[in-house]
């Protein structure tokens, strides 16, 4: 069992490290930093490994202790005492890890996605090509007396 809760406890981490750098990207986005947020991403795609390593680990240690398959309150059912109570502690917090990088990375998303439809706006606009939202192309009015083509 203790092999599984130091899985859990690394899964706790990374989570903690992944909010952190879902922040910091947020926080790019808002100042439009592109930069900062391809580097966020590009450290993002290193702890997406590490997550798949420890899910995997986590997985097989479940396996191994015959929880194989259980949800985190099916397996804390199947445990008692001081184990029970350890795990707990350790699922709340996990649960509650998970659940602030996923609101960081939605927010982050949603930052992401206005920057790219405002940027292909003005590289439309800048282009003299404007599109309805149907996705039709629609020229902007010119009028008679512009001279530019």
């Amino acid at each position: 069992m203790n092999e599984f809760a130091k899985i859990i406890e690394d899964l706790i981490v990374l989570f903690r490290e992944l909010t952190a750098l879902e922040s910091i990207k947020l926080n790019a986005g808002r100042t439009d930093q592109v930069s900062a947020v391809e580097e966020c991403m590009t450290k993002e795609q290193s702890l997406v490994m590490r997550l798949k390593g420890l899910e995997q680990a986590r997985e097989k240690k479940q396996e191994e202790l015959g929880l194989g398959g259980m949800r985190f309150q099916e397996i804390l059912e199947h445990i008692s005492g001081a184990d029970r109570e350890r795990f707990l502690g350790l699922f709340d917090s996990l649960s509650r890890e998970i659940q602030m990088f996923q609101e960081v990375s939605e927010d982050a998303a949603r930052i992401i996605e206005v920057n790219i439809r405002r940027l292909d706006r003005e590289i439309q606009r800048r282009e003299g090509r404007l599109y309805e939202n149907s996705g039709k192309e629609q020229t902007e009015e010119k009028h008679m007396t512009d001279r530019s083509v």
